[in-house]
This record gives C-alpha cells, sequence and structure tokens, in this order.
C-alpha cells in the first residue's frame, strides 16, 4: 500500500494559521548580521519601489543616524509626526500607533524591531506595536539584527562578550511572511565604519576594538546566513506540506536513521551523526511503532538508541504505522529528508520473503527521489531483535502450540462436515465451504495457523473430494486451476487480514493515547490542589503506562527534611537517592537508561524554562509495560505534569505576594493614622519645652534643665521619625509633587546644608561645583534640598567627630550629577544590594532606617538614580543622577 496520508497536527496548525492571517497584514524582515550592513537603506529603497507601483506607504519610525544617503530616500514619503508621552517630569517621543491606525495605510516602515519603548507607552517593546499593526490589517516592514533573537543572543555574547539587553522571541521572525536578508562581507563593513558611514570617527575607532573586531563579524555573518537557511528550509517544508507534494526536492543535505529495537541501532545513529557533522546538514532519528511488544533486550536496545540520539543533539520522529516502509518514507517527507539511513539485513532470500525482513529492497523500491543509505552491522552483534508475535494482537485464538492444535482440529471437523454432504452438493460446493472457511479464519487466527489449515484443508480437498477420489491426481483442467486460486485466496486473505487487523491495532493505540493524554489534560488542569493533580496523574499514568507513580517535589529554598513526596508508591532509600540525583543533574536515570539502570523505577526531571521542579518516578506494575518502548509518552506525561506543580507553585506565589501586599497595605494605612495623630501632640510637647527652656530656664536647676532638654531632644527626635512616616507614605501613593522651575544650585545648596552649620566634634565640610559659576537648572528646588539635606545627615551621622563629607556637584546639559562623599568606616559589602531598602540600619546607626529609602523615592521621582559605593576617602559614597528638562 503506497498511501501516504498527511499529518493531522500539521493541516490544524495550517488551519489555524490561515485563520489568523486572513485579515492580516503581511511582515517582511530586513534581517541583518549586525548594525551598518544596510537594513534600513534597504528596506527604503523597498519601499521607494512600492511607492512607486502604487501602493499606500507611510514611515512610522526611521532612524537615520544622521547618514545623508539614507534620510535621501526618505524623500517623497509621507512621515506620520512621533507621538510624545510626558513621564515623570520628562518627554520621550516614539512612534505613534494610534496615528498610524487612524491613518490606515497599506504599509509602514518601522525600523528597529528590537527597539524597547518608553515608560508609560501601551506595549512595553516596539514588535508588539509591530503585531498590533498587523491585526488591524496594515502591511509592515522592518529591520532586526541577528543578535537581538532569543535563541541567538546567549551566543553572540559568548561570542563578542557583549551581552544583548534588547531581545525578541523567535516567533516574531517566524510569524514574517518574508524575510530578506542584508549581507556584506565583514571588509566592506570594516571599510564602512573606518569611514565614519556607521558611528562617528570616535565611536567607530572604539567599535573596531570591541564588538566589530573581524573574527566577531564572520561568525556573526555566518549566524545570519544560517537563520535565513533555516527558515528557508522551514518555507519549503511548509509549502510541500500545504500543496500535498510528496516528491523530495533537495534544497539541502539532511538525514534521517531509522532505528529501530536493535542491538546495532546505536551505531547507525552514530554513523549519521558523523556523516552529517562532516556536510553540515540536519539529521533525524525516525521510530516506527508496530502493534506488538517488545522483549527485554529491544526495550534495553531501542531506550540506548533514543538516550544516544538525544545526547548528540538529535530529534526523534516517532510513527505510528505497521508497515516500516510506509512508516519511514512518511517521516522523510515530513523532514524533507534527502537521505535515509537503514541498517542492513541480516538474512536474505527466500527467508525475507516469509518473514517480510526486505524492508531494504522495498524502501529502495519506493523511495523516490530519496537515497537510501545500508549501514552494515558490526560482526560482533547478536541479531536478537526479532520481534515476538505471542500476544501481539488481540484475536479470538491466541499464537502458540494451543493455535495450532485448534485450528487442526477445527479444520478436521469441516472437512468431516465436507464428507457428510458430498453426496448432496457436490465435490466443487465442498471446496466452496472450505474456501469460506479459511477466509474467515485469518480474523479470528495468526497467520502460521492459518496457512497450515489452507495447505491441510487444500490436501484434504484434493485427496477426499476431487475425483478421482483418495489420490493426489486432479484430472480436469478446472479442478486445477478451482484448486490454484484455492490456494492464492488463502494466501491472500490471510495477508490482508493481517494487514487490517495491524492496521487497526496502530490507530487503536493511538486513539487511545491521545484520548488518555487529553483526559489527562483536561484532569490536571481543572484541579485546583496537589492532591487532585496526583490523583489525576497517578490515575492516568497507570492507564497510559500500566505504572506506578511517585511524584517527588522539593519546594523553592527548602531543605531535603521538608521534600515532598506522592503518588502510589514510595521509593526506598536507595530509589530515593536515584531520583535526588535525577533533580541535581535535571537528567533521566533508573530503569530502562544508561544511567544508574539497578533502579526499579525510571525516574525523569519535571523541568519548567531549563529548572527542575521535581522528579517524576514510573514503575512498571507488570513485568511488561508497552508504553515504556516509547519515551514520548513518559516526556508528555512528565510535561504535563511539571506544568501542573508549576502552576500551583505560581498560584502560591502570587498568594503570598497578595497577602503580602495587604499586609503592606494595612501597616501603610496604620503608620499614616499613627503619624498624623502623633504630629499634633509633638507639637505640644515642642511648644512646651521650648517655652520652659526660655520663660523659665534660668531659675531652673541643673538637673530641671538637663530634664527639659532631654524631653525636648526626644521629642524632636520623634517628630523627625513622623516626618519620615508621612513622606515614605506621600512616596509609596505616588503623591510627591514635582515643579519644575529655574533654580540656582549654589543657593539650594547653601539652604540644604545650613541646617548641619556650625559644624559640631571637629568636623569638616567640603563643596565643590563644576563649573564655578552654573547656569540656572530646570528642576524641583525643595526635593533637591531634602536629598542633600538627607544624604549629608546620613554621612555625619555614621561617621567618628573629626572626619570630613564632601559634596561634589557637576552640571551639565542633560543632567545633574550629585556626589557625597565621606571617610568613615564605609558600608559593607554585603549591605549594598539592600541600603535603599525601608527600615534597613548599619549597626552604629540610630535613626529609622528611612532616609536613604525616602532618598531614593524623591530621585526616582524625578526620574533620576541614586548608586551606593566606595569612595576614594575610604568611606561611603552616594551618586545621584538627575535628567535635567529643557528649559
Amino acid at each position: 500500500m503506497n498511501e501516504r496520508r498527511p499529518d493531522p497536527d500539521a493541516l490544524l496548525r495550517m488551519l489555524k494559521d490561515d485563520e489568523k492571517t486572513v485579515d492580516a497584514g503581511v511582515l517582511k524582515i530586513f534581517l541583518g548580521m549586525c548594525a551598518g550592513v544596510g537594513k534600513t537603506y534597504a528596506m527604503l529603497e523597498a519601499a521607494q519601489r512600492a511607492k512607486d507601483a502604487g501602493i499606500d506607504v507611510v514611515v512610522g519610525v526611521v532612524e537615520t543616524h544622521g547618514r545623508w544617503e539614507t534620510e535621501k530616500l526618505l524623500d517623497g514619503l509621507e512621515v506620520i509626526p512621533r507621538k510624545s508621552v510626558e513621564h515623570r517630569g520628562s518627554s520621550h517621543a516614539d512612534m505613534d500607533v494610534d496615528a498610524i491606525l487612524a491613518r490606515r495605510p497599506q504599509l509602514v516602515l518601522v525600523d528597529e524591531l528590537a527597539h524597547t519603548n518608553p515608560t508609560g507607552w501601551r506595549h512595553r517593546r516596539r514588535y508588539q506595536d509591530i503585531d498590533e499593526l498587523l491585526d488591524n490589517g496594515i502591511n509592515v516592514y522592518s529591520t532586526l539584527n541577528v543578535q537581538h533573537l532569543e535563541s541567538r543572543a546567549d551566543d553572540v555574547e559568548r561570542i563578542t562578550g557583549v551581552a544583548v539587553r534588547e531581545r525578541v522571541p523567535d516567533s516574531v521572525l517566524a510569524k514574517a511572511s518574508e524575510v530578506e536578508v542584508i549581507d556584506i562581507t565583514p571588509a566592506e563593513l570594516l571599510q564602512r565604519l573606518s569611514e565614519g558611514k556607521v558611528y562617528a570617527k570616535d565611536r567607530s575607532i572604539v567599535a573596531l576594538q570591541n564588538f566589530f573586531r573581524k573574527g566577531n563579524l564572520v561568525a556573526l555573518r555566518e549566524m545570519a546566513l544560517r537563520t535565513t537557511a533555516e527558515r528557508v528550509d522551514t518555507d519549503l517544508r511548509s509549502y510541500r506540506q500545504r500543496y500535498g507534494i510528496e516528491e523530495m526536492w533537495p534544497s539541502a543535505q539532511s538525514y534521517l536513521v531509522a532505528i529501530g529495537p536493535t542491538p546495532h541501532a546505536t551505531r547507525l545513529v552514530r554513523w549519521t551523526c558523523k556523516v552529517a557533522q562532516e556536510h553540515g546538514a540536519r539529521w533525524v532519528a525516525a521510530i516506527v511503532r508496530r502493534p506488538g511488544a517488545l522483549s527485554e533486550s529491544q526495550e534495553r536496545h531501542l531506550q540506548s538508541a533514543v538516550s544516544l540520539v538525544k545526547e548528540l543533539g538529535g530529534e526523534i520522529d516517532w510513527i505510528d504505522d505497521d508497515d516500516v516502509v510506509n512508516g519511514l518514507l512518511t517521516a522523510a517527507h515530513r523532514r524533507n529528508a534527502v537521505t535515509i539511513v537503514v541498517g542492513k539485513p541480516r538474512r536474505g532470500g527466500l527467508f525475507s520473503f516469509v518473514t517480510g525482513a526486505g524492508i531494504v529492497s522495498r524502501l529502495i523500491a519506493r523511495a523516490d527521489g530519496i537515497d537510501v543509505s545500508v549501514v552494515a552491522a558490526d560482526d560482533g552483534e547478536s541479531d536478537d531483535a526479532k520481534p515476538k508475535a505471542s500476544g501481539s494482537y488481540p484475536m479470538l485464538i491466541q499464537s502458540g502450540p494451543l493455535a495450532y492444535v485448534l485450528t487442526i482440529a477445527t479444520s478436521v471437523v469441516m472437512i468431516g462436515i465436507g464428507l457428510l454432504l458430498l453426496p448432496t452438493i457436490g465435490y466443487q460446493a465442498v471446496g466452496m465451504i472450505l474456501l469460506l472457511y479459511v477466509s474467515i479464519l485469518p480474523v479470528l487466527a495468526p497467520r502460521g495457523p492459518v496457512l497450515v489449515t489452507a495447505v491441510l484443508t487444500a490436501g484434504a480437498w484434493d485427496l477426499l473430494f476431487i475425483p478421482p477420489r483418495f489420490t493426489l491426481t486432479i484430472g480436469r483442467l478446472e479442478d486445477q486451476l478451482t484448486f490454484t486460486l484455492y490456494f492464492i485466496t488463502a494466501l491472500t486473505s490471510t495477508w490482508l487480514a493481517t494487514r487490517i487487523r495491524r492496521r487497526e491495532q496502530v490507530i487503536r493505540r493511538r486513539e487511545q493515547r491521545t484520548e488518555q493524554l487529553y483526559a489527562l489534560a483536561t484532569d490536571v488542569n481543572a484541579s485546583s490542589a496537589v492532591a487532585d493533580i496526583v490523583d489525576a496523574i497517578v490515575q492516568r499514568t497507570q492507564q497510559l503506562l500500566d505504572a506506578d507513580v511517585a511524584i517527588i517535589v522539593r519546594p523553592d529554598g527548602a531543605q531535603d527534611s521538608d521534600i515532598q513526596m506522592y503518588g502510589s508508591f514510595t521509593p526506598d532509600a536507595k530509589e530515593y537517592a536515584v531520583a535526588m540525583w535525577v533533580y541535581d543533574h535535571s537528567r533521566s536515570a533508573g530503569s530502562g537508561t544508561e544511567t544508574l539502570p539497578f533502579a526499579t523505577a525510571r525516574y525523569v526531571p519535571m523541568s519548567v524554562n531549563d529548572r527542575c521542579v521535581g522528579v517524576i518516578g514510573f514503575r512498571p506494575r507488570t513485568s511488561r509495560t508497552r508504553s515504556f518502548e516509547d519515551p514520548g509518552v513518559i516526556e508528555r506525561v512528565v510535561r504535563q505534569a511539571a506544568w501542573s506543580f508549576e502552576r500551583m507553585r505560581l498560584n502560591d506565589s502570587v498568594s503570598r505576594v497578595r497577602q503580602a501586599e495587604e499586609s503592606e497595605r494595612l501597616a501603610r494605612t496604620i503608620m499614616n493614622a499613627v503619624s498624623h495623630e502623633l504630629r499634633t501632640p509633638m507639637a505640644s510637647i515642642l511648644g512646651s519645652a521650648s517655652t520652659l527652656e526660655e520663660v523659665v530656664g534660668d531659675n531652673l536647676s541643673d538637673t530641671q534643665r538637663q530634664l527639659v532638654h532631654d524631653i525636648r531632644s526626644s521629642a524632636e527626635r520623634l517628630d523627625d521619625l513622623v516626618t519620615d512616616l508621612l513622606d515614605m507614605a506621600r512616596i509609596d501613593a505616588g503623591k510627591v509633587e514635582v515643579t519644575q522651575q529655574p533654580i540656582d544650585i549654589r543657593e539650594t545648596l547653601d539652604a540644604s546644608l545650613g541646617d548641619f552649620l556650625p559644624l559640631k566634634d571637629g568636623r569638616k565640610l567640603f563643596v565643590e561645583i563644576d563649573p564655578p559659576s552654573p547656569p540656572d537648572i530646570q528642576t524641583d528646588a525643595t526635593i533637591i534640598r531634602q536629598v542633600v539635606r538627607n544624604l549629608v545627615g546620613n554621612a555625619i551621622d555614621h561617621t567618628p567627630p573629626g572626619t570630613a563629607v564632601s559634596i561634589t556637584v557637576a552640571v551639565r546639559l542633560e543632567a545633574l550629577a550629585i556626589t557625597i562623599d565621606d571617610d568613615g568606616p564605609g558600608i559593607d559589602p554585603t549591605e549594598l544590594a539592600n541600603i535603599f531598602d525601608r527600615f534597613v540600619r548599619g549597626p552604629r546607626s540610630t535613626g529609622s532606617g528611612l532616609g536613604l529609602s525616602i532618598v531614593r523615592g524623591l530621585v526616582e521621582a524625578l526620574n533620576g538614580r541614586i548608586v551606593a559605593g566606595r569612595s576614594p576617602m575610604g568611606g561611603a559614597r552616594f551618586t545621584v543622577t538627575i535628567p535635567l528638562a529643557p528649559q
């Protein structure tokens, strides 16, 4: 049978993609190896050609970087004005998506696909803006460097040593209808750099010494070309699949190796991997699942081959088919494989015909347009891979000696019935009855007993019924033809019935597995408790794999004593050690694997996003576990279990975060209320203490005067705490009022430092302003005064008497930088990470622990940032950088 049915999953994906793209726009990406190759230039040239063809083209955003050649290509194109957004006193301009949607052009140009939008934009990333444009039916041209692809970013960082911050998912490239690679040689790009056509001269020198080294460019160019080649190969497979093209299009070399439960399967895998690497080609392993059970040695051989494929970085394609040749050709067409690699059979001739071992010959005969490489097995390898037929098919009469006895006995009965009916209906009618019996028998019994029955009944018909009776001679030509047709019909019906039964078994097993996996997904997704998830996994796994399940989960940061165990069996100490090895190494181990095979169960890591969340163990309930030969089933169960436990973990995390937020909100409410309630009595206490000191201070004794001083001092400290709490509450609520106005930074500093003068305890205070006579700057004077006051006060509180505090102010066109250094003991490096957290106090601090938190909140209200570190003076350094609004 030469039929190859399309993959239903692939058809479903194509239908869904077609539904999505009916009204959606088309995305074209101009891909390059790095900046400066001419992506924007090529995009603008394509836009000009589109405009000349009558297409309505607008420019959403294009970055020319001051290159006049690129700017010239903008002539004649409508440019959508950029949109400005105010955020914390600063103005940011970027692409106006709403204006483009209102304009509704046929084509819009959106440069730098990996760009990150300013804070306050509707979408965080520009590719999300593009998605919205596409969803509204607008076609988009965009540009992208290969290093910004998520799958390539880590490789680029290893090659160039430069971390890639802006990344886009590979799905963005996959959804593009067309990808055009803009390719120039590294020598040409270096020449452009040296001529200042990419960056300014000073930046070009730095770039040539870092990212744009020739070796880096060669690697990036290869990466861009390989990415494009992979995309082209994917497009080719999709095209062939969409239009049902079965003939092979050998656009690129690729290998498909057929592996099975044989001892030389691993040799085939190694040979294919080696040849594919030598030719720089893709390779994939194909396993055809046929009805029937595998022996223990066969399972071991298959598992070894599967493990080796994964170790060598190959993929595995599982195909359910009763015909190995048909399954391999289906996989080859699905993967667009140019060469199929198979093992050389150990026997041939008549044995191959009788046992169906002539797979290689049939494959070569049917592999139109596909090369077949036959690899010989090692002489020392034993051929113990012949499948067992016993118990393979659920028939009324099972294979074995009893099957022969039953079929022969039934045949004797039918022959006896024929002898009784012979005088009435004649020998030809008796032959038809026996033929009907032989035709029905393949549905009830295996092939071997059916063939014996066919020979027995044919011989009995010749000997006992056909004239001359009781001889093997057939006199009439008609009887000779009937006898020959009898044999042909018996053999054909046996072969067809066996094929139908095997195909039925394949379809039934596939349907059962699909239904059980769907039921597993439904059950675990509907579960809201860990116990329900475990029950669903245990129940469905017993049906799928006929195995007991142990699930071992270690919560984040938990000790060994806190490990949680679920399931239908509990591992002993030895099994538990295997499970912990799997957890630590994120690799499968145990029964049926090459690692720690002494275990009675197979343990598989439950991984989510390259993080192991637990281990799941499968222990066969009987000595034969059919589905254990199919790691695909186990992988699906493990993946479902892993995501289920990850979902529960995330739900718990969300619940804890909500509780923490609620607790923090309640604490803020209480602090606000208490702070406001304390304000009035604090003012009364301070006023009374001041009055006592001023009015009757001369009439008080020394002890009384000290007590009044202590009252006033403590009240002032408490009033400072109340002020800090109110400031913190204001910052948390986002109610910091920012008033941008021209200020004299020197006067602002004098007002900030006036509270500390005159200096006490031999302290020194140095102030340096650059330039010495700075111009007025546009910012909030009140916030600047409070920031400087808090930081200087913090430096005085944490340094011993006689030390110095230095304040350096640098006024630039775009930013204000304030640096405060002291020569005290400095900050413990372990405290730097949380130095700005609220209520964090140093070992010598007597404050509330809110001062630096308030400073950070005030600085961020001005869109600035504050950094703590070690000062050249030996103590602590705090650097505040605040962007300045244009005047």
